[in-house]
This record gives structure tokens, sequence and C-alpha cells, in this order.
């Protein structure tokens, strides 16, 4: 739970960064390109300083090139969501990966699906609506963003699962090196046919920019490693449904990050999705008990 709490505050910061950012002149491509190989590089650094090999054999680099081909599809498929849709929208819809680990996990016989379970998880989504002020604000939409945001939504889902089966059997950061390795090769690929097509990335124009921009990189990079921990210690399911509090941290830092005010029903999703995490904790704890005393 610790690694979840670490991890939802460092990636609570990156939107709003990400904003300056963009305020500054930077774009999406040029943000993506430097988290992704921030990421890869601080985790193989990390590996090659412990003495952890990396891609031993066949079986780990076919692991990796599942893992990174589901994250590098998710990266892609927010920021192309995001041209189409307004944040909260695709915020929503790639959330609804927790469901769908949700119903897989149990087809497999690895979660328990109670009714229990699914009211509690859909309440903290419900509560995740009024963080995001999705029901007071006017949306566009766009069923090419809707399409996009739901491919972002399978790939995370397939991603948060396989890294959850591979850090069960291997150190965590030796997956996510492996994994987000090949992720960073895959976004460098198709930005790079995006530079050659259309239009190469934008650099921040001041200083300023730059600024922010190693502020997001840090944030994702540190907490890439908490939640490569965290999911190896809590499984992948588990991991979806808490990270449903990073967009809390996310409404709160855009206080103080960039001076705006959040509405009564956005603090009251807040409240909604903590006790709905809260019951699920207290009803998986009694769950799990009343299986030993049996």
């Amino acid at each position: 739970m610790a690694c979840v709490i670490i991890t939802a505050i460092l990636f609570g910061i990156y939107p709003n960064a990400l904003r300056a950012v963009y305020r500054y002149g930077g774009d999406a491509s040029f943000m993506v390109l430097l988290t992704a190989w921030g990421r890869a590089l601080s985790m193989i650094g990390y590996c090659l300083w412990t003495r952890k090999a990396l891609f031993q054999n066949r079986a780990d680099l076919r692991e990796a090139i599942a893992g990174g081909f589901f994250q590098a599809l998710a990266v892609i498929g927010i920021t192309s969501a995001l041209m189409f849709l307004q944040g909260p929208l695709v915020t929503i819809i790639v959330y609804t990966y927790a469901l769908m680990l949700l119903f897989f996990t149990a087809f497999r016989g690895e979660t328990k699906l109670t009714m229990a379970t699914f009211l509690t998880m859909l309440a903290a989504f419900g509560g995740l609506t009024l963080v995001l002020d999705l029901w007071n604000g006017a949306f566009s939409l766009s069923w090419m963003g809707v399409g996009l945001a739901f491919i972002a939504a399978l790939a995370t889902a397939n991603r948060i699962y396989i890294f959850g089966k591979q850090s069960s059997q291997r150190h965590p950061i030796v997956v996510g090196a492996e994994c987000l390795l090949v992720a960073a090769l895959l976004v460098s690929l198709t930005i790079l046919i995006k530079s050659l097509l259309y239009q190469p990335p934008h650099l921040p124009n001041v200083l300023a920019g730059y600024g922010w921009a190693v502020v997001d990189c840090l944030a994702v990079t540190i907490g890439g490693f908490t939640m490569f921990y965290g999911i190896s210690l809590l499984g992948s399911f588990r991991w979806g449904l808490f990270s449903k509090i990073e967009p809390i941290f996310t409404s709160l830092f855009s206080i103080w990050f960039l001076g705006e005010f959040l509405k009564w029903q956005q603090y009251t999703g807040i409240l909604v999705v903590l006790i709905s995490l809260a019951l699920y904790q207290i009803m998986d704890r009694r769950y799990k008990n009343t299986r030993i005393t049996r």
C-alpha cells in the first residue's frame, strides 16, 4: 500500500507538470520520448549497478517484448486519444482497465468475483467520475478518441497483468528494465515515423519548460520503481484497483501547481473513492480470514 500511495503521488504530479511543459512550447512527442527513455535507462542503470542480469534467456526476451509492446501501445493510445477527447474522459475510459482485470483474473480463477468486490469497485469508479468533474463538464464526444482510449485501457490491462505475472517470479526492477527498454524502442520508432510523415517533436522554448520536463521525468521514473515493486507485492488486480487514487492526487496538485480550485463534488468524489477502497480492503481481509478458518 505504501508503494501505491507513493506511486499515486508521483504520477499525480506528472499531468500538472506536463501542462506547464506544454505552456512553454514542449509537446507530447518530446515528453513521451523523455519519460520513456528516462524510465528505461534508470532501471537498466540500477540493474547494472546491482549486477542483475537482463535477458538471460529467450523466455525473458519474449515476455519483455509482450510487456513492452503493451506499455508502448498504452502510451501511444492515451496521447493519441487526448487529440480527440478531453483529459477527464480519457482518464475514465482508461481506468476501466481495472474492471477488465477483475473479470479476466476471475475467469482464470486468480481472483474471487463477489458482489461486494464488484460493488465497491463500481463505487470507486463512480467516485472517480466526480473527482474528474465528469458530470459538470461540456465534453464533445469523438468515436475515434473513445476507440483509442479503449485500446489504451486494453493495453494497460494487459501490461499490468503481464508485469504482475513476471514480477511474481523475477526481480520487479529487472522486469521493468526489460519491458521499458522494449517500450522505449517502440515509442521512438513510432515518433520517428510521425516526424517523417507529420512533424518532429517540439522542445520547450524557455528554460522553465525544461525545468518542468525534468520534474515530469523524475516523477514518472521514481514512480516506475515503486510501481513495479507494488505490482509484485499486491498483484495486478489489487494494484489496478488501488491505483484509482492517482487522479485524486492529480486534482489536489492542480491547486498547488496551477492555482485551480476543486468543486464540492470533486471533494465528495475523493471521499467516495477512499471509502470504497477501504471497504474493499476490509471485506477482502474478512473473506481471507473466513477461508483460513474453514
